[in-house]
């Protein structure tokens, strides 16, 4: 049984309403992937996404150049080791950028 974020023993699943719901059970792994996928979609210009003491750095977006507009056409493509924890991070992922999993399964 793999455990994706703080439940009680006998709890059942319920998919989260908020990122405040989430907040209050969140996954550090699965919240931070959660936040890199919904940057990197948000323009296909976004920068890499670095790590300084442990923590994420998401770097400030370059001016556009005039004349051009933000593109997203980027995809990114999720690896999770165990599926069934697949709902969740759609789940969770919804709340950052709605259109982040089409195809998880």
């Amino acid at each position: 049984m793999g455990t994706a974020y703080a439940l009680e023993p006998d709890a059942q699943y319920t998919p989260f309403t908020s990122l405040d719901a989430w907040s209050n059970a969140k996954s550090t792994k699965m919240d931070i992937a959660a936040k890199i996928i919904a940057y990197l979609l948000t323009r296909d210009d976004a920068p890499d996404v670095t790590f300084s003491n442990g923590a994420a750095i998401f770097s400030p977006f370059p001016q556009l150049a005039d004349g051009h507009a933000i593109t997203q056409e980027n995809k990114v493509v999720l690896y999770l080791e165990f599926p069934s924890l697949g709902h969740i991070m759609r789940n969770v992922s919804y709340f950052r950028y709605s259109s982040t999993l089409s195809n998880l399964g």
